[in-house]
């Protein structure tokens, strides 16, 4: 115990293994400099002091002293960090789902006006609409992905904080969005029947389908990167 602290405890605060701790105090391996700063400011102390000096006789500071037996919290903010990254990805599906949803009303009734120049101009929306889509899906995706990466990068150990009510919460959160996911898909299904090959089945009855599987497919997205939240072991 360095520090009034357990090499679990330690590992925690930089967001490593415990493996990693103990091959450092053994020699095996060397942190990385972002690891050594951390621990400089961890320990109080200058980079030369940790590297070239002898830490084992300093008193404890009183910037960072967990207890041996204070329970696993989240230091680094990954739950947060996490459920921002289920949403924004869950959300910029469904953005791109419902852009070619909009897009194909247009498209639907562009056809009714061939050889007429709002056709061009339906037509024209229409490919706004499927863009606009696609741009503003990705536009939430691929920063939260990026995001979310550095994240893991930084942090690529963390002690599982969640408690098992925690874990039983998430599991039925996912139940639920599962289920309502699949009901949302079936209802697209019957609608496509119900309305058939009829002029309003082609003109809301395609749209409307893309909608509720936009729906759908949000759902059960976020519901699975919620359960994986909670899934620590994995993570690591």
């Amino acid at each position: 115990m360095v520090n009034n602290m357990t090499q679990e405890q330690l590992a925690m605060l930089l967001g490593v293994s415990r493996q990693s701790v103990t091959k450092w105090e053994s020699g095996k391996s060397s942190p990385e400099m972002e690891k050594l700063l951390a621990l400089c400011k961890i320990f109080g102390c200058t980079l030369d002091e940790l590297v070239q000096g002898d830490l084992s006789g300093r008193e404890a500071t009183a910037t960072v002293v967990p207890m041996a037996s204070a329970e696993p919290t989240d230091v680094f903010g990954y739950d947060e960090e996490s459920r921002s990254f289920g949403a924004k990805v869950s959300n910029g599906v469904m953005t791109i789902l419902l852009g070619i949803a909009v897009s194909l009303v247009f498209f639907g009734v562009a056809d009714g006006y061939e050889g007429d120049y709002l056709q061009n101009v339906y037509c024209a929306v229409a490919l706004v609409c499927l863009f606009g889509g696609i741009g503003g899906g990705l536009s939430l995706i691929i920063p939260a992905s990026l995001r979310y990466s550095a994240f893991v990068k930084a942090h690529p150990f963390l002690v599982d904080f969640y408690t098992p009510e925690q874990k039983e919460q998430a599991r039925s959160s996912f139940t639920r969005q599962l289920i309502g996911g699949i009901c949302c898909i079936f209802a697209s299904i019957c609608l496509v029947v119900v309305l058939g090959d009829t002029r309003w089945g082609l003109l809301l009855g395609v749209p409307l389908f893309f909608t509720l599987i936009a729906v759908g497919v949000r759902f059960i997205i976020r519901g699975g990167m919620d359960l994986g939240r909670v899934n620590l072991e994995v993570y690591n």
